[in-house]
This record gives structure tokens, sequence and C-alpha cells, in this order.
């Protein structure tokens, strides 16, 4: 729920229960003696019509908003074969003859391990090949499966 519909549902709540409270005081004056001499014998009939009023709104208010969400949770996980196909697909593309994919895993946590073995190449160009393989793989884990949290790249040189 964004904090739109929120505030809108909570105004809704506001006139909903103002019309009901009109209609509660009217309707009580009917049963006090001493306000009873003085006011008309109709506030018994406006307390129902605003009461009446107050539940046409509020069930209005609740068509209006009704089966406008669907929220489904899950508990699918992604299969590790797909995740592996993807991530190979990426190495050979921008990676190729610097880095191979050996290994995938997802363990219980739902946590990404990516083995890869790396060509020999100078300490310098490792590292910034690593900032370029994080930068692609995050973006792609993220794009593709809605993977947001950080995965673990274990290299062996």
């Amino acid at each position: 729920m964004t904090p739109r519909q929120a505030l809108v549902s909570t105004l809704h709540l506001f006139v909903v229960l103002a019309f009901f409270v009109a209609g509660f005081f009217f309707v009580s004056f009917s049963y006090l003696p001493q306000v009873k001499e003085k006011i008309f014998e109709k506030s018994t009939l406006i307390g129902l019509g605003l009461f009446v009023t107050s539940l046409v709104l509020l069930l209005g208010f609740y068509a209006l908003d009704r089966g406008r969400y669907l929220v489904i949770k899950m508990g699918v996980r992604t299969r590790v074969n797909v995740i592996r196909q993807t991530v190979e697909e990426c190495m050979v593309t921008h990676f190729p003859k610097q880095m191979y994919l050996s290994d995938v895993e997802v363990d219980r946590k739902s946590r990404i391990e990516i083995r890869v073995s790396l060509a020999p190449i100078s300490e310098q160009d490792r590292k910034a090949l690593f900032v370029e393989v994080e930068k692609q793989l995050g973006s792609l884990l993220r794009d593709r499966f809605g993977y947001t949290k950080p995965f673990r790249l274990v290299v062996k040189i």
C-alpha cells in the first residue's frame, strides 16, 4: 500500500466515522428526557438517515478498493540451473578468456555463491576485473531474478 492509498483510506475512515457519530448523536436525542421536550422528535429520523449514509459510504469506499491488490507470497526458489546458465552467458559475453564459471550454489538462506576460475593476469588488471564482475553480475541478478542481496564470488587463481 502506497502512502497515498493509506492517506485516502484514513480519510475514508474519518468520513464514515463522522457520519456514524452524527447519527448516534441524533438517535440518542430522543432518549434524553430533558432534550426530548426541546428538540424535535424527528432527530431519530435524522440519526437513522446518517447511520444509513455512513453504511452506504462504508460499503462504497470498500467497493472502490476491493480487488485492486493482489499479493502472492510464494515459497518458490529460483532453480540453480537457470542461475548457472544466466551467469555463464554473462561470463562468456563480458569476460571471455579472463574468467570461467566453475559452479553456482544457492544456500538455505537464498544466498548465491558463484565459483569461478581466473586466467593468469596481473594484480592491477585483476582488481579492475573484480570491480567490473561485481557490477555486471549484480545488475544481472537484480534485473533477471530480483536478487538484491550481496552474492559471494569465490575465485580460484
